[in-house]
């Protein structure tokens, strides 16, 4: 997918739709490798959406940005992309979370 989008991210169209599918897979190899401690969470009283929000931004800021930022995409993309992968990270982690708790 980098190859494709090393090639092909000049194109105005092709190339800012190649570097969101990019992101999106970046995002979910990301964080399939994330663990959550179930501990650290039950010390928080609640698993709330917003605390699930709260580790994902976390998540996205140390992880993914750096490699949003490199792809040069215009703000609305950027934007697009964070929310994603922010929305993605969220699921994930609640899922990790309950799988943890129910087992």
């Amino acid at each position: 997918m980098k190859l494709l989008v090393t090639l092909l991210g000049w194109v105005p169209v092709l190339g800012i739709s190649l570097k969101l599918m990019y992101i999106g897979n970046l995002a979910s190899e990301m964080i399939n490798q994330k663990t959550i401690s179930v501990d650290k969470v039950e010390a928080k009283s609640e698993a709330g959406e917003e605390y699930f929000q709260e580790l994902a931004d976390g998540f996205y800021e140390e992880n993914l940005r750096e490699h949003v930022d490199e792809l040069g995409l215009p703000e609305f993309a950027t934007n697009k992309a964070k929310d994603k992968a922010i929305q993605l990270f969220s699921t994930k982690l609640k899922e990790q979370y309950q799988n943890k708790v129910s087992s």
